[in-house]
């Protein structure tokens, strides 16, 4: 795959497993399936993109994003945000 010339945008990677290793059955191959995805946007987008992990609810609204956005600043990986309330 051709890599993007331009560097002036941030991905996020959103509704990531937060454990493959702990899934089973069709969550696990979904996991799975989701991590090899992952790896090939970050050979594209190095040091371009923040991993979200799946939260109990959407990230919706603008207090949710606000918040998102308000993480993302401090960290690269959210995998310790708190759950976002809907």
């Amino acid at each position: 795959m051709k890599k993007p010339v331009s560097s002036n945008f941030h991905l996020i990677i959103n509704g990531v497993y937060p454990n493959h290793n702990s899934l089973t059955g069709l969550f696990g191959k979904i996991a799975e399936n989701q991590k090899q995805y992952i790896r090939q946007l970050k050979d594209l987008f190095p040091e371009m993109y923040s991993e979200v992990t799946l939260q109990q609810t959407e990230v919706k609204g603008l207090t949710n994003i606000a918040l998102l956005d308000k993480s993302l600043s401090k960290t690269r990986t959210l995998s310790s945000v708190p759950i976002l309330s809907s």
